[in-house]
C-alpha cells in the first residue's frame, strides 16, 4: 500500500504489496516529545559577516524554547553529535549536511537559510523548514530586515512555521478522510493544504489519488504531472500515472510512466510484479504481460515472475477469446498469447516439479486445450489429478481436455468428480448436457439437467433454455424438425414456469406444423393420413400456447397459425375422403 512515512518527513513511500494501489496515509503526530528542530547558523552571502546569521539562529532557538509542543536540538546534544561524526560545526551551513546529521540523530526538522545584502544596512533573508528524512521543504517568503533586527528576523521565520503547521494539519485531515473514503472532505483539505504550500508532495499526490478514486481520471493525471514537474523522481506519482493512463486507454503514456519508474528499480522483480498486477487490474492484462516479461532479462529463472507471466498471458488470451473451452482457432496473436501462457506454466512445472501449485497445472491444461493440443493437455491433466485429487478446478479443466478429445464418457466422469468436489453450477450442468447432446442422447441430457435442478445447482428455467437452444439452433435450423419436436417433448418436465410451458407448447406446435406441411406435400391420401395427426397435435399445442405472445413477439402470429392449422386439417380430411 501507500503510506506517507513520518509526520514531518511528508514523504510518500512505496510499500509493495500484491494488491492494487491502496490509499495513502499520513502517520499521526508523535505525542511524547513533539517536533525536534535543528537550527544551524544561517550562512552569510558574499562579503557579509557571519554575526547576523549566528544571532538570528540563537534568537530562533530561544523562541522555540518558549513553545510547548516543539523543541530545538540542545547545544550539548549537537556538540556530541558533531563529535561523534567528526563534523565541523561550520559545515552545518550546508543544508544537505545538516539534514544528514538530523537523519542520523532522529531529529525531525532542519531550518535552512541564508542572507544577502539588500542595501541601506538591510539584509534579504531566505529560510525554509526542511524535513530531514524526505527533504520536503516549506519555504519562508523572503523578507528584508535591518541588520540589527535579529529578533524580528527570527520571529518572521517562526511565524511561517505556524503556517506550515496549518498546512500539515490539512494534509493530515486529508489523509484521514482518504482512509475513510470521505472523498469530498479529503478533497477540501488537500486543496487547503496546497493553497498554503502548492508544492507539498503528499498533498499533491493525495489530490491525484482522490481524483483517481472518484474516476476523475484526466484531473488525476494533471495532478500527477504537476507533482512530477517539481519532484521528477517521485516514484509513487510515476506508478499512479501509469495506472491512470492505463484506465484512460493510453497504453503508450502508461508505459512511459512505468518505464520511468522501473529505471529507478530495474532489477527489482517484486516491484515489477506489483506494477504489472496493477496494470492487469486496471483492465490491461496484455500490457501487464509486456511489462512483466522485461524482468526476465534480470532474473530468467525467477519462478514467481514466470508464473505471473503465464497468468497475464492467459488472462490476455481469455479476454480476447471468449469461447468456452474450445480450441484456439482465432487470430495468430491470440494463439500466441495462449502459447506464451503454456510455455510459462511448463517452465514453472520444470522448476518446481511435484511441488507445483495445482492452479498452475489447471491453467496449463486450459491453455493446451485452447491451443488444440489435447494430448498434451490430457497428459498434464492426468498428472494434475494425481497431485491434487481433491481439487475440483483441476478435475474441471481435465474434463475439458477429455471432452475436446472426444472421450465423452471419461469427460463426464471428470465432470462428476468436479461436481462432488464443489464445482457444481450452471456451467458444469450445461457442459454435461452438451456432451450428451453432441452424442444425440437427448434423454440422457434431460436426465442430467433434471438432476442438477433437483440438487439446486441450476434452476429449471435455465435447464429448459439449454434444451430449447439445442432444439431450435441445432435441430430446427438444420431442418431436422421431428428431432426438434422430440427434444422439446423430452424436455417438457423442465418447463415448469408459465412462460416456459407456453414456449414449449408454441414451439413444439410450430415445429410440428412445419414438419406436417412437408409430409403433406405429395397431397395424396396416404400423405394426408400421416400428416393429419401431426396437424391435429400441432393445433392442440398451439391452442395451449395462448398467452405466449405476452412473452415472445414471434407468437403474435398465433391466430394465423391456428387458422392455417385448421385449414390444413380440413384439407387432409378431404384428401383422405377422395382417396377412398
Amino acid at each position: 500500500m501507500y503510506t506517507i512515512g513520518g509526520v514531518f518527513s511528508l514523504l510518500i513511500i512505496l510499500v509493495l504489496a500484491t494488491t492494487p494501489v491502496s490509499s495513502p496515509a499520513v502517520a499521526q503526530e508523535p505525542t511524547a516529545h513533539g517536533i525536534t528542530i535543528l537550527v544551524p547558523d544561517l550562512p552569510p552571502g558574499e562579503g557579509l559577516r557571519a554575526r547576523f546569521g549566528s544571532r538570528v539562529a540563537r534568537e530562533l532557538r530561544s523562541q522555540i524554547d518558549r513553545l510547548h509542543t516543539h523543541y530545538r536540538v540542545q547545544d550539548r546534544d549537537l556538540r556530541d553529535a558533531l563529535r561523534r561524526y567528526n563534523i565541523p560545526r561550520s559545515q552545518l551551513s550546508d543544508c544537505l549536511m545538516a539534514r544528514q546529521l538530523a537523519m542520523q540523530e532522529g531529529w525531525d526538522l532542519v531550518v535552512c537559510g541564508s542572507y544577502e545584502d539588500a542595501g541601506d544596512r538591510n539584509l534579504l533573508v531566505h529560510a525554509s523548514f526542511v524535513a530531514a528524512e524526505s527533504g520536503e521543504a516549506f519555504d519562508v517568503d523572503p523578507f528584508v530586515v535591518s541588520e540589527r533586527d535579529t529578533r524580528e528576523a527570527a520571529s518572521r521565520i517562526l511565524e511561517t512555521f505556524d503556517v506550515w503547521q496549518t498546512q500539515l494539519r490539512h494534509t493530515l485531515f486529508c489523509s484521514d478522510y482518504v482512509e475513510s473514503r470521505q472523498w469530498d472532505l479529503a478533497l477540501t483539505n488537500c486543496r487547503q493544504a496546497l493553497e498554503i504550500n502548492p508544492v507539498s508532495r503528499p498533498a499533491r499526490y493525495m489530490l491525484g489519488y482522490i481524483y483517481w478514486q472518484t474516476e476523475r481520471l484526466e484531473e488525476a493525471l494533471e495532478a500527477v504531472d504537476s507533482l512530477l514537474e517539481v519532484y521528477g523522481l517521485h516514484q509513487d506519482a510515476m506508478k499512479l500515472g501509469g495506472i491512470v493512463a492505463t484506465q484512460l486507454g493510453d497504453r503508450p503514456l502508461a508505459r512511459a510512466y512505468l518505464d520511468r519508474y522501473m529505471e529507478l528499480n530495474p532489477a527489482d522483480v517484486r516491484v515489477r510484479l506489483t506494477i504489472a498486477t496493477e496494470i492487469a487490474n486496471a483492465g490491461d492484462p496484455e500490457g501487464a504481460l509486456d511489462f512483466a516479461q522485461q524482468g526476465l532479462e534480470h532474473e530468467p529463472e525467477n519462478v514467481d515472475l514466470i508464473s505471473y507471466i503465464g497468468q497475464f498471458a492467459m488472462n490476455a488470451a481469455l479476454q480476447a477469446d471468449s469461447r468456452d473451452g474450445r480450441p484456439a482457432t482465432t487470430s495468430p496473436h491470440v494463439a500466441g498469447l495462449y502459447q506464451t501462457a503454456a510455455d510459462s506454466f511448463d517452465d514453472v512445472v520444470r522448476l518446481q516439479g511435484d511441488d507445483v501449485e495445482p492452479r498452475v497445472l489447471e491453467r496449463l491444461v486450459i491453455a493446451r486445450t485452447r491451443l488444440g493440443q489435447v494430448d498434451r493437455a490430457i497428459a498434464v491433466g492426468l498428472r494434475a489429478t494425481e497431485l491434487a485429487p481433491e481439487d475440483g478446478s483441476v478435475w474441471e479443466a481435465y474434463s475439458r481436455a477429455l471432452e475436446e478429445a472426444g472421450r465423452a464418457e471419461q469427460a463426464l466422469e471428470a465432470i462428476d468428480r468436479a461436481r462432488q468436489l464443489g464445482r457444481a453450477g450452471p456451467a458444469l450442468a450445461q457442459r454435461t448436457a452438451q456432451i450428451h447432446l453432441r452424442q444425440r442422447d437427448v434423454a440422457a441430457a434431460v436426465r442430467a439437467l433434471r438432476g442438477t435442478v433437483d440438487r439446486g445447482e441450476i434452476d429449471a428455467h435455465d435447464a429448459w433454455r439449454i434444451m430449447f437452444g439445442y432444439a431450435y439452433n441445432d435441430r430446427y435450423r438444420a431442418g431436422q424438425l421431428m428431432e426438434a419436436v422430440q427434444a422439446l417433448d423430452l424436455a417438457a418436465p423442465l418447463a415448469t414456469a408459465e412462460s416456459d410451458r407456453l414456449a414449449r407448447n408454441f414451439w413444439t406446435g410450430y415445429f410440428l406444423y412445419n414438419h406436417a406441411s412437408e409430409v403433406h406435400q405429395p397431397q395424396t391420401a396416404d400423405s394426408a393420413r400421416r400428416a393429419r395427426p401431426m396437424f391435429e397435435r400441432a393445433l392442440e399445442l398451439l391452442n395451449a400456447s395462448r398467452g405466449y405472445e405476452r412473452f415472445e413477439p414471434a407468437a403474435r402470429s398465433l391466430l394465423q397459425l391456428l387458422e392455417a392449422c385448421e385449414r390444413m386439417i380440413e384439407i387432409q380430411v378431404a384428401l383422405i375422403r377422395r382417396g377412398r
